[in-house]
């Protein structure tokens, strides 16, 4: 056991020797990158969320038609179903 620790001491994955299983977790940094994603795209859906919202809230209570308005409402629309399309993808449920 000395040997291979010594051995993996030099190599990038040391730090992921688990002395007890005996090999090398290479997989944990996928699932964390995937966690981390994860949680930066919960928080870009309500982010965009409110934006819509919000956009709605103006759209409503103009007076008169403005497209810029109505575009703005669009895009900040469409932004948030192409995040909602993606977390659907990734398996992304409520947590």
């Amino acid at each position: 056991m000395q040997m291979k620790l010594h051995y993996l001491k030099r190599s990038r994955d040391a730090e992921n020797y688990d002395v007890k299983k005996g090999a090398v977790s290479m997989f944990k940094r996928k699932s964390k990158l995937k966690r981390i994603f994860d949680d930066k795209l919960r928080s870009l859906m309500t982010e965009t969320r409110d934006e819509w919202e919000q956009a709605k809230f103006i759209e409503n209570h103009l007076d008169d038609y403005d497209q810029e308005v109505f575009i703005r409402r669009k895009i900040t629309e469409s932004k948030h179903f192409y995040l909602y399309k993606e977390a659907k993808a990734r398996n992304l449920g409520r947590d």
